[in-house]
């Protein structure tokens, strides 16, 4: 499981919208600081400690105080196993994903062990391989049949092929969310008995732009 190209934007305006109700905007304390290099300028924004108090007083208030964390959207690609995306699939508001296509894909290159989530095959790897030697199997009947113009067998063979595809196969997605839809499913997956949730998935959220401190936030009063 891969999380790659991650873009967070709409600190900013976020941060200023925040102060909108009680057009407190005076008392705000974030900049923006522009780190310098080599090829570019880049501009990072920092979070002030007011703000930063607002924030977690709002964020601790519930969610319907703390709508500045919608407007904070993050992209990213990410490569997981068809099970996983099941489950992520549950997340449907606040979420957008562009995926690659089994459908139009599916069967033009060979099946080989990196194209699966290997994770729950430890000590029966060869269950794996069985099931690969059997999808590259059906693949090159699939594609004899294509080179045949038989266009039942085809659609016969690729049918059969995706229902022998298991849920560990790979499946890259460009997908976006903001902090608030982030914050929740956090909370919901921190513990979850696959590691993709409770490992790969937190330590990517954990890296994000002051996930700790609007993410992962919790209220100990």
């Amino acid at each position: 499981m891969r999380f790659e190209h991650t873009q967070t934007y709409g600190f900013q305006a976020a941060f200023r919208g925040m102060r909108n109700p009680l057009e407190s905007w005076d008392k705000s304390d974030s900049k923006i600081k522009i780190l310098i290099g080599k090829k570019q300028n880049d501009e990072r924004f920092e979070i002030g400690e007011k703000d930063l108090e607002l924030a977690q007083r709002l964020i601790a208030a519930g969610n319907e105080h703390a709508k500045f964390l919608r407007q904070i959207a993050v992209w990213v690609d990410i490569t997981a196993p068809l099970y996983f995306w099941s489950e992520c699939d549950t997340y449907k508001v606040g979420t957008t994903a562009n995926s690659t296509s089994t459908m139009h894909k599916l069967g033009y290159k060979e099946f080989r062990e990196e194209l699966f989530e290997t994770r729950g095959y430890e000590g029966t790897s060869d269950l794996l391989q069985d099931r690969i030697n059997r999808l590259n199997a059906i693949r090159n009947n699939w594609l004899q049949a294509k080179e045949n113009g038989d266009t039942e067998e085809t659609n016969r063979l690729f049918r059969l092929m995706k229902a022998e595809l298991p849920t560990s196969y790979l499946q890259t997605r460009t997908w976006s969310a903001n902090y608030a839809v982030l914050r929740n499913m956090y909370f919901q997956r921190r513990n979850h008995r696959l590691s993709e949730w409770s490992e790969d998935f937190v330590r990517w959220i954990s890296d994000l732009p002051y996930a700790r401190e609007l993410i992962m936030y919790e209220n100990k009063d």
